[in-house]
């Protein structure tokens, strides 16, 4: 079971000018993605894009107080933003290392999904692809096969080869991701199969009728919608979705104000 990691949640915006993260998706709706926090406790991390550095990256333990955490001179203005709330499996500690976002050759990446065992995707990269890995997560291998593709693809290109050739791997693997790479954020909606880890948060004395809206059938599904200032913003369930259109399943999506344009995996 080592290197697991499984039933975070993940929340990201883009727009046509910098803002925060309360000006993007509005107070109560970060409000509510933080309270998740205390159920999906193992970490949380924040990528944004930097008009000089490219991609960057902060992350904390959770739970996580977005009004603190999230201001503006500790995470800065930005065009597009995403956060990161996880849930680690037994074996798979609470490190830096192991904390996403991750960032890699100036991609900011983040991962939903269980990929078990790891050993197999890890088998697939070659030897010095492997020996880029610091932590003990799936999700960071899965990365690193995506930035494998992006040498010599696209964006959208990567992430969507990336992402069958983990299919291959792991036919009922959630693959849902979300990336930032050249100012522009990316959305793989693969949920596979996979069904909501009930035992996990039993584990932790939280019982399926305790648990939060969206932790059900369509906890692996992703959703969007468009603010009344045009900032488009994508999530995993948890949070109120009333209204939200989900993504086009077994896709990748570049995430921008202007219609969404998708590639299928």
């Amino acid at each position: 079971m080592i290197g697991r990691n499984t039933m975070s949640r993940m929340l990201a915006y883009t727009a046509v000018r910098p803002k925060t993260w309360r000006d993007a998706v509005g107070d109560t709706l970060l409000s509510e993605f933080g309270a998740l926090s205390l159920l999906h406790s193992d970490g949380w991390g924040a990528a944004w894009h930097d008009s000089i550095v490219g991609a960057a990256v902060r992350g904390g333990e959770a739970p996580i107080d977005t009004r603190r955490s999230l201001r503006k001179d500790w995470v800065p203005l930005s065009k597009v933003g995403m956060l990161y709330l996880r849930f680690a499996s037994r074996g798979a500690p609470m490190s830096p290392e192991n904390t996403q976002p991750f960032l890699r050759d100036g991609m900011a990446f983040q991962h939903n999904g269980a990929l078990s065992p790891r050993s197999l995707a890890v088998h697939a990269l070659t030897e010095d692809e492997q020996a880029r890995l610091t932590g003990t997560t799936d999700s960071e291998v899965y990365l690193q096969h995506t930035l494998r593709d992006l040498i010599n693809r696209k964006p959208a290109d990567a992430l969507a080869e990336a992402a069958a050739r983990m299919r291959t791997l792991f036919p009922a693997a959630c693959l849902n991701a979300f990336a930032i790479t050249g100012g522009d954020l990316f959305v793989v909606h693969a949920p596979g199969t996979a069904q909501p880890p009930h035992v996990a948060f039993a584990r932790r004395g939280v019982s399926v009728d305790s648990l939060p809206p969206g932790h059900g059938d369509t906890y692996n599904r992703l959703s969007s919608t468009v603010s009344a200032s045009g900032t488009v913003i994508v999530a995993t369930t948890g949070i109120d979705q009333r209204g939200w259109i989900p993504l086009p399943s077994d896709t990748v999506t570049r995430i921008t104000p202007a219609p969404l344009i998708s590639v299928a995996l």
